[in-house]
This record gives C-alpha cells, structure tokens and sequence, in this order.
C-alpha cells in the first residue's frame, strides 16, 4: 500500500501487493494506533454524560429505546464472547476502565487490543474464550467450508448475487443448500439476446467495464437468471467467477481477521477482501509512512497529513469505511473533514449539559495542540537540556523553538546521528568525549545513582549538551523529562478542549502548571474502585498480619495521594538525610499522616534540589497503572519499586474484568431498556446500580434518608435537592472511607452505595423517583412516576409491594378541577384492605379537586407508565395527589 501526496493536494492510496501486518513493528505505529485504546475510555463516567446517545438518538418512542437497549446488550454480550485473559489483561494493563466504560466504547477498546496483537504478537490467535482445541476444531471446520465454497457453481453464484448475500462461508452453504438449479426454459434466446445487447454494451462501457467476450457473457447470464445489470452486481459476479481455492495458510488468515474484527469464523468472506479493521489498519501504517517521507515545505499537505494521522485512528477508519466511505482512495483533504467531523462527535460526548457543543473550529484549534505535541515526540531528546537551564518558563512552544536549533546542530555534526542512541559521539565536544571515556555507568555510580534508563537518558542529554554532570543536573534533567513525556499521555482531545474553553493555551502554559490544571480535572477519579480492587487483591494474599494489612494500605495510599502528602515525605527524608527507599518514604510519610503535621524543607537543604526530586517522583508515581505491591518493597529505592509494580503479574486484575464483564451480560433485558429510556451511560456500574434499584427492594438507601425524602413529595424541587444532598453525603462517605476500611465489603458497599445514589438521581431529575418509606416497622420502596407533557399530561403512578396490599399499582389522571384513579393489585386481601382507604383517601384529596373517582381491583399483570418531565408545565397538583396516595397507604 503507498500514499503519495500529489500536486494537487491529493492522497492516492494504492495496493502493491499483500502486506503482513503481523510483520509490522516500531514505535510510531504503536504510537498512532495503540495508544487510543487508552484514550478511547477516559472521563467515561459521570451521570450526565449521553455517550451513545450523541451517534444514536432517541426519539422516545418504544422502538427507539428498545433498538438501543438491545444495541447496549449486544455491545455487553460481544465483549464476552470475545473475552479471554490475553484481552481482559491487556485492558488490565493499559488502565481501562473497564466498571466506568460504556457498552459501545468497550467493543471498540476490546477490538482494538485485538487488533494490536494481531498486529504485534506472533503467536497471538483470538480465542474468543474458546479453548486450544475448541480453536482447531472451529478453524478446521471453516477451513473446510472455506475451501467447499470457493467452488460455486453458477447457479448459487446467482443466487448470492440476486438476493445481496454477502459472499460469507455460512452464506455460500445457503446458497448451495437453496434448491436453485439452473433453468434452461428461463434463459433468454439468441435473437433476443442481440435484440438488448446494444443496451448492456452501452450499461458497461459507461461503467468503465470492457466489453470483451467474456464480460458480455457474463452480462447474458446475469439476464438469464434475474439479476439486475449494475456495476455492483456485475462487479460481484466477477469477484465469484474468479475465485480459486486459496491456500491453508491464507484461509486461517482470513478467518482469524474475521474473529478479530468480531465476527464468528463462518462469516468469513470467501473472497478474500479485507476487513474494515484491515483497511483502517493498512491506511494508518501508509500514513505513518507517508509522513516520514513528506517534504515539510508544502505546509498545507504535511499539515493535512499531520491531521489525518492523528485523526485516524482504527475505529474512525471502521466507522468510515462502513459509512460507504473509501478511506484507501478518498482525497486527504475530504478524509481530514470527515475525520474531523467524527472528532466533533467524539468532543460532543464529553461536554456537560447545559455547555455549548463542540465547533469545528474548536476540533482545529484542539487538533493544532495534538500536533505540536506529536511533532515534540520525535524531537531530539537534547532539546531537554536545551530548555531546562536558562530562565524562560518551560513550555511546548518553547522546546518546539529549541528543536529546530537542535536539528540543525545534529544534521551539521553528523547526518547519521542518531539523538536517541545510547552511544555519544566523541566528536562533537569535549565534554562528550569526557563522557564517553568515563562510561555512564561510572558516571552513574561515581553520583550515587541507580543505572536505570531515566538516569542513563539523563547523562546522555547533559553529554548532548556539553553540560556539567552534576547531582543538581541530572536531577533537574530527569524532572523535566519525564515531565514532558507525561504531557503526551494526559493531553487528550476533551482535556485540551476544556483548557481552551477555560481560557487555557496548553502550547503556552508553563508545563507543570499544565499538570497541575490535569491533576485537578482527573481529581479523585474512579479512585474509590482502584482501592476496593486493591482490598480484594489484600484479602487474596489470605496470610498476611493486620499490621502488615495495614502497612499495604499505607503504600497504596502513598502511592495515590504521593503529590499532596508524599511530597513532604520526600522532604523531611532530605532534611534528615536519609536514603530515599520506599521504607523510609513509607515512614515518613505515615509519620506526617498520623500527627497531621505539614513538613516541608528548609531552605538548607537546597530548594532547586528538593523540587526537581519531588517534580520526578511525582510524575514516577502517577504514571503507575497497577495496583500491584511486591514483597520486599521496604529496601527498594523508589525508581525500582515503581519498576516492579509496572512489570509485576496481577491476575487478580484481569479476573475481575472477565467476571465484571460475565455478570454484567446477564443482566435482563428491561434494564438495559431502563438505561436507554432515561439516557444512562451503559457502564457496567450504571447498569448494575439500576439493576439494584429495581430488584434489591429495601436496600436502596442508607437507614436515615427515609423521612427527609418522603416528607418531600409535593415538592419536586426540593426533593431533587435531596436526591442530590444523599448522592454528595454518599461522596463524602466513600472519600472518609478511602485507605481506612477494614474489609473489602465494607468498601464495594460504599462503592455501589455511591453509584446507586447517582443513578437515583439521575432518574428523579427525569421524573421517576424511588422513595424509601417504613410501615410498622418494615422498610420499603415506593417507585413514583410523573407524566408532564404529551397525550398523558397529568398522570401519575405509584407503584410498590408490601405484605399487606400485595403487589400494588396506583395510576392517576389529573386535571385543575378532577381527577381519577385507577387502585390495583394482584391480591384478594390486598384489595380489600386498600378499599378501606378510599373514604380516608377522598377527603384529603378533596381539598384539591372537585370530582373524585377511586376505583380498587384485583389485576395480575399491572401496567407500567414512562414518566416525561416538562419543567414548564405547573405540577404541583400532581405530586400533592400522589403524596396523599403514598402517606395514606404507607402510615
């Protein structure tokens, strides 16, 4: 495949010849492709996020929530089915999270990581949890299948034709079952056939089809059998009449990028073609090749390159191409628009309700950021010790300025240079080839360091640059540098967009400034589900000691909460002048947490110092993914601590994720009809919070929320306030709990508790309130329901189960003057005893209204209203009425 960038402005991309992905490595695929299965799941919680619903609309009515309700299974139940421990690992180690991820979204991350070890592992083969010989047997049999349907004869090339079946195994074995026969008495004679044969030359020639022999006949045959001559049929029934039987290699092939792309293995296109994930996959390889070899002086056609590489990820490519869109041939200029306009969707998911959506012009001005950073991956690491020293704030704009000095320094020293090579060249300067003769790891050695590859980078960038190799340096060497190469990972598309709508220009913001604006955006996220996994994993380890639980405890919270507290740690270490191992820093910073103590460094110690160490370690810390301790970790210096979290084994983690994922496909279906009627995300946690809601009965809320809830039903905007003062209180109670809880139960209840409170909340705002009552003694949940506008204006329904009345719904219409109510149950008793409320019922309600009817009877299968809220319409008749209904039937 090739990309050319043509005089005018144009991208043509060619096939020349069958390319193996599997052959394919470096970094700058890994960069354009592997990086986004990260990005494609950060911010994905919060319950005002619509997510799915930005691509797909509901319009309210049955058949929209139930096409997205059962799009959000499948979602669910794919990602199952594809699911193994290679897929639920990866995702483990690239931090998805998989609890706070929507449906839709998590196909993509599980295809994408199928894709990247696809692509990367040789001996990767897409199991779809299918076992080793379970694999064998299913490839086997396709194969097989395979190799039967590329002999079709004509007849059943006809039928795939004529009824648009898409040329699959499973498809080409209908066709061969189907019964149809060539039928002589069908075809068309001679004299016929010149009589219209002036018409199919001329349907051809205008298709840019030749009109040989062999086309004509196929043409005739075409006529014979009922099928439409258009260039798509004509082009397919080619494709047919040319198939030959491949090869065994290349049929396992086709059929594990059949699995890959999510389909089962007798959906594989006998044809040979490539997936959408192929095609999206070839056109990001040619792009990353395409950009290596652009010439940078035509701006507009590296900058389009620039974007569409950056835009082109493997999902938008699939979306593209399954919009009819031919990403191999479109010109870069239309793909650049299409692809942005995909990326203002994108954007458009993340913004909070009640911002204004996301402008093109806004998704240029995000892409100008994206790119300069892209640009500073490949710039030569030097340009670190260029920027660190001089008194100019460190910002992206500035390291851009020192990279093109340092390109031209190095194209002058040597054209082969390579600026990222652990190899110095003793000929540009003294002190390098000071640095040379002493070897890095003398050097190291000589200033007490550890020789690991940040302080062998450091050494080289200060070598690069002729400068002193001095504690001071290397420290501030190292701070910067991985200060900067934690930008490229937190600069996400929706975190620039919120900089630039808050005023913020990332390429002029002093770069620790811009982690500090990112710690405060991605503040405490998730953190509550990070530590109940940790917990579980502690209580896994079954033989530990409490005080050994509890130290654990202390080195996931130092870990986690190292920039508020740890930094001080750090500091009273210097200041006593002590090693700087995760056993003292754990002392310390226990020390400081017990007494409450604000520690910070006298001026003595050397502040420069102190903070180039702090700045290191903190970005050290915040750029673990693992939750992972290992055993001895007191003697371990920090940097090596931090190194055996990242490459330990956690197989607790993936477990998780697999049984996360399991159960969450089982929920029923009315849940996820729930989900999409009242627009919530379809994360695992959303859709087992509503499950919760709507199964668990009593256990919805906490003992002392009952009464402030209930006493105010007539008031819906005060009760909102409430639902949202138990959701904060159940915030503060998890914040409270973090690092302190003794059981890992205790901790997944808060959890849920949280989650539930949300999801409550959510559903009050949209006029369907759970509110918890007690009646003699017995708690309970009475389900509220408020219709505002529509055909149903004025309707309201109450619906609980209770000992006494059985299964209960109350269903009431109201206007300004009347209103009437239907009472059922599915008990006789139940009935009876709820007859004996109507005279009580019906003099309180007739200090509302004039005309009164109440009618009770025994009904098995209840309806069930779906609330619309209109904040517009006046209803506070409605909610007094049902708040007579409800205190009446629950005293």
């Amino acid at each position: 495949m090739r990309i050319d960038v043509l005089g005018d402005n144009k991208m043509n991309v060619e096939a020349v010849g069958k390319q193996d992905i599997k052959s394919v490595k470096g970094n700058t695929l890994s960069e354009s492709v592997i990086s986004e299965v990260g990005c494609m799941t950060m911010n994905s919680t919060g319950i005002n996020k619509t997510g799915l619903f930005e691509n797909l609309a509901t319009d309210g009515t049955f058949d929209s929530v139930k096409e997205n309700a059962d799009l959000m299974k499948d979602n669910l139940e794919a990602v199952f089915a594809k699911m193994d421990t290679g897929i639920a690992t990866a995702m483990h180690e690239d931090g998805v999270d998989v609890n706070n991820t929507e449906t839709d979204e998590m196909v993509t991350v599980v295809e994408q990581i199928q894709t990247r070890l696809a692509m990367y592992c040789d001996d990767f083969v897409p199991t779809a949890r299918l076992d080793s010989e379970d694999i064998k047997a299913s490839v086997g049999q396709s194969a097989a299948a395979y190799k039967v349907s590329a002999k079709l004869n004509d007849s059943e090339k006809a039928y795939l034709v004529k009824n648009e079946m898409e040329p699959t195994v499973e498809n080409a074995y209908l066709a061969m079952h189907s019964g149809n026969t060539d039928k002589t008495e069908s075809k068309i004679t001679d004299a016929e056939w010149e009589e219209i044969k002036p018409q199919v030359v001329k349907i051809l020639e205008e298709s840019g089809v030749t009109t040989d022999d062999t086309n004509l006949l196929r043409c005739r045959f075409m006529i014979d059998n009922r099928i439409d001559i258009n260039p798509k049929n004509f082009m397919y029934l080619q494709t047919l009449d040319e198939l030959e039987v491949p090869e065994d290699d290349f049929i396992i092939e086709r059929i594990a990028a059949t699995v890959i792309e999510g389909r089962k293995p007798s959906q594989t296109l006998i044809t040979g073609e490539p997936l959408p994930w192929e095609k999206a996959a070839d056109v990001i390889i040619s792009l990353e090749k395409a950009i290596e070899k652009a010439d940078v002086k035509d701006i507009k056609a590296y900058r389009e390159l620039q974007e569409a590489r950056l835009l082109m990820t493997l999902e938008a490519g699939r979306t593209l191409i399954k919009q009819g869109i031919e990403i191999n041939t479109i010109e870069l200029s239309d793909l650049v628009e299409q692809l942005k306009a995909l990326e203002e969707r994108q954007l458009n998911s993340y913004v909070p309700e009640g911002q204004s959506e996301v402008s093109i012009e806004e998704v240029n001005m995000v892409n100008d950021i994206l790119i300069a950073l892209e640009n500073l991956k490949h710039a030569p690491s030097a340009v670190i010790g260029m920027v660190a020293f001089d008194n100019e704030k460190v910002t992206v704009n500035r390291i851009t300025m020192a990279t093109s000095v340092a390109q031209i320094r190095f194209a002058e020293a040597s054209s082969s240079y390579d600026v990222l090579s652990t190899e110095v060249r003793p000929d540009l300067g003294d002190s390098i080839s000071k640095a040379v003769k002493a070897s890095t790891d003398d050097i190291l050695s000589g200033m007490g360091y550890e020789n690991n590859e940040a302080n062998r980078r450091a050494v080289r960038i200060l070598a690069y640059n002729e400068m002193a190799m001095t504690e001071e340096n290397v420290d501030r060497i190292k701070a910067l540098d991985i200060s900067v190469n934690r930008l490229f990972d937190e600069m996400t598309p929706h975190a620039t967009l919120k900089m630039l709508r808050d005023g913020i220009n990332p390429l002029d913001t002093e770069i620790e400034t811009l982690h500090d604006y990112l710690k405060d955006l991605n503040e405490g996220q998730n953190e509550e589900e990070k530590y109940s996994e940790f917990l579980y994993k502690l209580e896994k380890k079954g033989d530990i000691t409490e005080q050994e639980r509890e130290q654990y405890i202390a080195v996931y919270s130092l870990m986690n909460r190292f920039r508020n507290e740890g930094m001080n740690a750090v500091g009273q270490l210097l200041n006593q002048g002590l090693e700087l191992t995760m056993g003292n820093l754990l002392t310390a910073y226990m020390s400081l947490h017990d007494k409450g103590m604000d520690i910070t460094v006298d001026e003595k110690t050397g502040m420069a110092e102190v903070s180039d160490k702090v700045t290191y370690y903190k970005h050290l810390f915040a750029g673990i993914k693992k939750n992972v301790i290992p055993d001895g970790f007191e003697d371990m210096s920090i940097e090596e601590f931090v190194s055996k979290v990242n490459s330990s084994e956690d197989t607790e983690g993936p477990s998780l994720i697999m049984e996360n994922v399991r159960q969450a496909a089982m929920i029923e279906t009315e849940i996820f009809r729930m989900a999409a009627e009242y627009r919530i995300p379809a994360t695992i946690n959303n859709l087992m919070a509503l499950r919760g809601i709507t199964k668990a009965g009593n256990n919805i809320f906490d003992d002392d929320k009952g009464d402030s809830i209930e006493d105010l039903i007539d008031d819906r905007e005060k009760l909102i306030s409430e639902y949202e003062s138990v959701a904060e209180d159940a915030r503060e109670q998890i914040k409270e709990a973090l690092y302190k809880t003794d059981s890992y139960i205790n901790m997944e209840e808060l959890r849920h508790y949280g989650i539930r409170m949300n999801v409550v909340t959510a559903l009050a705002k949209n006029n369907n309130f759970y509110l918890p009552y007690e009646q003699n003694g017995v708690k309970g949940i009475i389900n509220l329901k408020i219709i505002e506008n529509g055909e149903q204006t004025g309707k309201f329904e109450v619906s609980f189960e209770c000992e006494a009345y059985g299964k209960v719904t109350i269903e009431g219409k109201v206007t300004p003057e009347n209103i009437a109510v239907s009472i059922m149950s599915n008990s006789e008793d139940g009935i009876k005893r709820l007859d004996e409320h109507k005279e009580s019922i019906t003099e309180l309600l007739s200090n509302e209204f004039e005309e009164i009817s109440i009618n009770v009877s025994r009904v098995d299968s209840q309806p069930d209203i779906h609330p619309v809220k209109n904040e517009k319409v006046a209803t506070d008749k409605i909610f007094r009425a049902a708040k007579i209904f409800i205190k009446e039937l629950t005293k």
